[in-house]
């Protein structure tokens, strides 16, 4: 949870903060979903898709320069998490609430984290293999706003995900990324 070494944690608020982090798992239902597409087109600022997705922005081209395809993934821990933790900050439960929202994030990203390595294990027998990072809708010069499509390019509300008109991804514990597909080296 990012405390310093030095911080000493009594026996009885370790009880009391594994009990939180075993409710905030408890409370967590990760699902994913992911579609394999075709890069059909690269130039300086965009990358074209199969499906007529346009990605545009330099750091997604520098990304992507290699590859041939990409996977579209989106992964959620569920409503439940996000749901509890706001009634504990209601309730200004705020060290509770803390913890469950770390819980809550380490989880969707840990299942991004699994489903990554499913893709290169289902991809490596073709010959091809992915990106090692992931680039998701915000990062570098890659706008939010290609969200809307990126989810229901996916049917990402199969899984619980929408997108909010600013472009956020509900429920909070939520991700959406692009992994590269390319030739094995």
């Amino acid at each position: 949870m990012g405390y310093r070494k030095t911080v000493k944690i009594l026996e009885h608020q370790k009880k009391i903060i594994d009990k939180i982090i075993y409710d905030g798992f408890s409370r967590c239902s990760p699902k994913g979903v992911y579609e394999k597409l075709s890069i059909t087109g690269i130039n300086h600022n965009k990358v074209n898709l199969e499906n007529k997705l346009v990605l545009k922005g330099y750091a997604i081209v520098k990304f992507l320069k290699k590859c041939c395809g990409v996977f579209l993934i989106a992964v959620t821990a569920g409503n439940e998490i996000v749901d509890y933790r706001d009634k504990l900050i209601s309730e200004e439960n705020i060290n509770a609430s803390a913890i469950l929202d770390a819980v809550g994030s380490e989880v969707v990203e840990e299942y991004a984290e699994r489903l990554h390595h499913m893709l290169d294990t289902l991809i490596i027998k073709t010959g091809y293999t992915v990106t090692k990072n992931r680039f998701s809708p915000g990062y570098g010069d890659l706008n939010l706003d290609i969200q809307k499509k990126f989810c229901d390019l996916l049917d990402a509300e199969k899984i619980g995900i929408s997108v909010s008109k600013s472009y956020i991804l509900i429920p909070e514990k939520s991700i959406t990324a692009i992994i590269g597909i390319k030739e094995r080296e």
